[in-house]
């Protein structure tokens, strides 16, 4: 990512897809300004990354 803070925004966008029943099955680690690609299932439609644009390696 460019910054921590554009990390860390797309860790948090992970988590509340998370919170609303979406599963990681691959990545989803944050070390400062790495996110690791990430796979994400069972993603609800009203979920922030289906939503929005994520610019970032999130494939839901």
């Amino acid at each position: 990512m460019i910054d921590e803070p554009a990390a860390k925004y797309l860790e948090d966008v992970v988590n509340k897809a998370v919170a609303q029943g979406a599963k990681v099955r691959i990545g989803g680690r944050r070390t400062g300004a790495l996110l690791e690609p990430t796979v994400i299932t069972d993603v609800p439609r009203d979920a922030q990354m289906v939503v929005q644009e994520s610019f970032g390696p999130l494939a839901p």
